[in-house]
């Protein structure tokens, strides 16, 4: 349309020229007047501009590009050719672009731990790889491995399916509750046992060295007496057992004692009738009376070396008491310490003894012969009172003094030695002892007590000192004393 407008210009631009030209030359037309030609240009220029609007009307605004050229009219319109549109060229066919196809392989493994990787390779060369990721352990179920402790809780374990590998971890909840079978109080100086734990079912009675960390000391008076457990064992590191401790545990049958003990004191165990054996460890220093007193099933007593002396009364009334030992070490045996201990047959005295209370064997009837130890000085009160069957007693050289009733009421007594040492003879010291028939009393003897052979139904042989001091009825109703008028006259 540029184009058009153009040419359309220069051409009634030159014909305007030729017309003005012509006017200049002297033209017989009037300039006001116009001609056929001049409005024939007009009109052919008016209906351009028409045609022009119509042909494009959204050109109007390029109008603004085309140069300020002054439009004349113009007396005819010159034709002018149109350009042809260049056609667009179509586009050349291309090749299609390649599309990769990728192969995968696994160039490496993946394990628990490691990471794999795998590579994609296409048909063209190209390839990449990307990485397999670690897969993690398999594990299977967790098995407690019961290792928990009071300090601690345990383990459980697991085993991957894949590797083998295993991992262990804390299993928490299971740390060991303490739970004690006694009950105790808490002192100054340690722990002490007061009872039997409420919850305490069993038959088997252990009793710890050390509660809440710290020691056991005593076991109280009275504190497990009157209980059915069957066995009791005291943990090394208690120190003492008090009075009537395990009295009246009539089904105990074993009682193990520790060497930390040192003290035992009074009916500590008295009628434990189910015990058969007890062991008095070396510590043991002091002993309270009946220990064991009337513990009637206990068959054997073993007192370790170590141990000084054997208590008042300790095993008294012990009727299946059979064995006992007695180590070097022990000094003294105190008061009835096996009285009426009727199974007893035979006991043996080490040499280190040098002291003998009264009674100790008093009524054990199964004694039937006693070596007395060396260092014994005095054969003290009732020592064999009425062991109706001991026939045969050996006094040691050191004895000085035979008591009242040491050997009264032996009823099968038929021999009696007596040493050079005697100086004195005690009241009823062989009272009633029936079948002794011959007594040699040493020249050492001054004094023989009253009755001291009185009821010696066959006493028929005595040898006496010429100075001895003779009691009243000292061989009241002997043959020998009715013979020589030394029966003496009846005790009221």
């Amino acid at each position: 349309m540029r184009k058009r407008i153009v040419i359309f210009c220069a051409t009634s631009l030159a014909i305007v020229s030729l017309l003005g030209c012509g006017a200049e030359q002297g033209s017989d037309v009037p300039k006001d007047k116009t001609t056929p030609v001049t409005e024939q240009l007009t009109a052919d220029a008016e209906a351009d501009k028409g045609t022009e609007k119509a042909e494009d009307v959204t050109e109007a605004h390029d109008a603004t590009d085309v140069p300020n050229v002054t439009e004349e009219p113009s007396l005819t319109e010159t034709p002018v050719a149109t350009e042809a549109p260049t056609p667009t060229p179509e586009p050349t066919p291309t090749e299609a672009p390649h599309e990769h196809s990728y192969t995968e392989s696994i160039t490496t493994e993946a394990t628990c731990e490691a990471a794999g990787e795998k590579c994609f390779l296409c048909d063209c060369g190209d390839s990449y790889t990307e990485v397999i990721e670690a897969t993690g352990h398999a594990y299977g179920s967790y098995v407690y491995n019961k290792d928990a402790t009071y300090e601690a809780d345990g383990t459980e374990t697991a085993e991957c399916s894949a590797c083998g590998d295993t991992d262990t971890r804390k299993k928490a909840g299971t740390k060991l509750v303490v739970t004690y079978p006694v009950k105790y109080k808490v002192t100054d100086k340690g722990v002490v046992i007061t009872g039997l734990s409420d919850s305490f079912k069993d038959k088997k009675l252990v009793i710890p060295a050390e509660i809440e960390g710290k020691p056991v000391v005593r076991i109280d008076d009275y504190s497990l007496a009157w209980n059915n457990f069957t066995s009791v064992v005291i943990e090394d590191g208690i120190k003492e057992i008090g009075q009537c401790a395990f009295m009246q545990c009539k089904k105990m049958e074993s009682i193990t004692i520790p060497d930390s003990v040192t003290t035992i004191n009074d009916y500590a165990f008295q009628t434990c009738t189910s015990l058969k054996k007890v062991v008095i460890p070396a510590s043991v220093k002091e002993m309270g009376v009946r220990m064991f007193d009337e513990c009637s099933g206990l068959k054997e007593a073993v007192l370790m070396d170590g141990v000084e002396m054997i208590g008042h009364t300790m095993f008294s009334n012990c009727t299946s008491l059979t064995k006992v030992t007695i180590p070097d070490s022990v000094k003294e045996i105190r008061h009835s310490a096996f009285v009426w201990c009727s199974s007893l047959k035979q006991i043996e005295f080490p040499d280190s003894i040098e002291t003998m209370y009264s009674g100790i064997f008093t009524e054990c009837d199964g004694l039937t012969s006693v070596k007395l130890p060396e260092k014994l000085t005095v054969v003290d009160d009732s020592m064999f009172f009425s062991c109706e069957n001991l026939t045969h007693v050996d006094i040691p050289e050191g004895v000085t003094k035979i008591e009242r009733f040491a050997f009264g009421f032996c009823k099968n007594l038929e021999q009696i030695t007596i040493p050079d040492s005697v100086t004195e003879i005690g009241e009823d010291a062989f009272y009633a002892c029936y079948k002794l028939n011959n007594v040699v009393i040493p020249d050492s003897v001054k004094t023989i007590g009253e009755t001291a052979f009185g009821e010696c139904y066959e006493l028929a042989n005595v040898t006496l000192p010429e100075d001895v001091e003779i009691g009243n009825m000292a061989f009241y109703w002997t043959p020998w004393g009715e013979e020589y008028g030394l029966s003496g006259e009846m005790r009221e």
